[in-house]
């Protein structure tokens, strides 16, 4: 079961753990503060600890109620979850496991925000230019031809749109030709095969250890001409 240190994003998500994990299979008050002091931490196990004192079944439900009027009211949540995509770091790069992180992180809001009745605030024009200037320049410029598009057809965009707007980035840059969309400065950190191949070769002509001492030597893929396949590379 998942612990919960105090952070109001992750306390529903606890509180249906503690449901189907406790709740549900004992009736016993003292078992299930026992265990629901045991799986908090932090802040969540400091607002709860003195309640061991109480006596009685009220016990337990004194405990949760503390936890959800401290930790886990609905604007708390709402909060947590759009200062974290909003604080979040600029994405400086078309990095597709970040880009995929990303989606997933904006997915999960909306259904959150959605179940409590706040899902308009994730679709606020603050909320998505925020989201938007953490992504790369060159996503600034496409999600821009994005929004041109909607704003076209006499609707504004919505989070859902910037959600399939990364998404789909994210696809695209997974796929095999991904690589035709990469930045510059990405391509520019590329080694050059031609660079490698003739590092190898002034290598080559530097070493003095013999071919007796290595055995044979292996014909190059990219020149053809013969070196040794181990030799180091030097810029």
């Amino acid at each position: 079961m998942q612990r919960f240190a105090g952070n109001p994003k992750s306390y529903w998500s606890f509180a249906k753990a503690l449901e189907s994990s406790i709740k549900n299979r004992t009736s016993d008050k003292h078992v299930r503060l026992d265990h629901l002091i045991q799986y908090c931490d932090g802040p969540a196990k400091a607002s709860i600890q003195h309640c061991t004192i109480f006596e009685g079944d009220r016990s337990y439900l004194v405990v949760e109620e503390i936890l959800r009027k401290r930790l886990g009211q609905n604007h708390m949540v709402v909060k947590a979850h759009i200062s974290e995509l909003l604080d979040g770091p600029r994405l400086t790069d078309n990095d597709p496991a970040v880009l995929v992180q990303l989606a997933q992180q904006m997915t999960v809001y909306k259904l959150t925000l959605r179940k409590l009745s706040y899902d308009s605030d994730l679709s606020s024009s603050k909320t998505i230019e925020t989201t938007v200037r953490r992504l790369s320049t060159e996503l600034h410029f496409r999600w821009a031809d994005e929004a041109a598009i909607i704003s076209r057809s006499n609707r504004e965009p919505q989070s859902t749109d910037l959600t399939r707007f990364v998404e789909e980035r994210a696809d695209a840059a997974s796929l095999r030709y991904g690589d035709l969309a990469i930045s510059p400065r990405q391509m520019e950190a590329r080694p050059n095969l031609v660079d490698i191949c003739r590092n190898i070769h002034i290598v080559q002509s530097d070493c003095s250890i013999t071919r007796s001492m290595y055995g044979s030597r292996l014909r190059c893929s990219i020149c053809e001409d013969s070196h040794f396949s181990d030799m180091p590379i030097i810029s």
